[in-house]
Order: structure tokens, then C-alpha cells, then sequence
């Protein structure tokens, strides 16, 4: 009987993830430099915290003002390594939550600030709609939304109309144009 080398497939996003954060919990090691200010008091929502980079920028600068996090993904591994991270900083001001951009167990304009770093380009494109229309339910009218992503311009963008791929590892991706973000929000 011939025996495979390869790895089967994960079947969903999610599954994708939870393989990706059980080899290498520090999947990205660069914290964000992103100068994102809050205010006294201020809530704050990260879509997608995943291995918590952002998350410790968002909770370092939440501390300084008063302010309260919550960080959301629906990686079961991802949320394990957050809660890591978050006792060992041994962050007050933070909660971390399993959860799906599409459909947000929050209350309406619950948040000032949303951060989606890298999220929405993970979605695919039948539910990125649903994850935009969760977030401007979320906020706060006035709120300010923090996003990147990665552009059409950026090497890795595959040639031709879809600027869509699947990785090999089963990680989707989606580059941007700006008339997309634009549309968005």
C-alpha cells in the first residue's frame, strides 16, 4: 500500500487556522506599528486577533487611557494563544472572545473603534459582506474603523480579474483595489 507524505487538506478556514497556529503560535512576529490612539474610556474591537500582535498594541495603549478591548476570532487556537498573552501581560482592560466577524454577539454601537488588521482579506467573498455590515452595526456612530489589508499591488497578488487565492495551506487571501475598500466603508 503506497503511503502519502502529503498532508490532506483542511476542509474549512477555520481548520486551516487552528493547523497554522498549533505549528507556530508566532505565525507573524512583528508587532504592529500602527499608531492607533484611544480615548479615555473608549471601547475597542479586534476582528481577527489571531496570534495577539495587534492585541498587545491595542491593549498597551487601552491601559495608558481607561479604555476596555475585546478581542474576537473564530480560530479556537488563535483565541488559546490570546489567552495566553493575556495572562501573562496580565491584561484588566482585555476580553477575548471565539467568535465570527459575520455574525458578532454584541450589542449595537457597543464599540468607538473597530481594528480589522488583516481579517478581511481571510473572508470569503460571500461573507465579506456580512463581517463589513457587523462591523458598522458594532460601532458607534462617529467610530472609527482601523483596517489593512493587502493591495493588488503588493508581489504576492495573482495575475488576471480574481485577486483571490488559496494558499497552500488553505489559507485564502484576497488583494484589494482601493475602489473595494472604498465601496466598503
Amino acid at each position: 500500500m503506497a503511503h502519502s507524505s502529503k498532508k490532506e487538506k483542511p476542509k474549512t478556514l477555520e481548520q486551516a487556522w487552528n493547523r497554522e497556529y498549533s505549528k507556530n503560535e508566532t505565525l507573524w512576529n512583528s508587532v504592529s506599528e500602527e499608531k492607533l490612539e484611544f480615548g479615555k474610556g473608549e471601547r475597542i474591537l479586534e476582528l481577527g486577533c489571531g496570534n495577539g500582535q495587534t492585541l498587545k498594541m491595542i491593549a498597551a495603549g487601552a491601559e495608558k487611557v481607561g479604555a476596555k478591548a475585546w478581542a474576537v476570532d473564530f480560530s479556537r487556537k488563535a483565541v488559546e494563544i490570546c489567552e495566553k498573552l493575556k495572562k501573562k501581560y496580565a491584561w484588566k482592560n482585555v476580553e477575548i472572545a471565539r467568535g465570527d466577524a459575520g455574525g458578532l454577539e454584541f450589542e449595537d454601537e457597543m464599540f468607538d473603534s473597530v481594528v480589522a488588521f488583516h481579517l478581511l482579506g481571510n473572508i470569503e467573498d460571500a461573507k465579506r459582506g456580512s463581517a463589513i455590515k457587523e462591523i458598522a452595526r458594532v460601532l458607534k456612530k462617529g467610530g472609527k474603523v482601523f483596517v489593512k489589508v493587502f493591495s493588488v499591488n503588493d508581489f504576492r497578488c495573482p495575475d488576471g480579474k480574481d485577486k483571490t487565492k488559496v494558499k497552500s495551506n488553505g489559507i485564502l487571501e484576497h488583494y484589494f483595489a482601493q475602489e473595494e475598500l472604498d465601496e466598503m466603508f
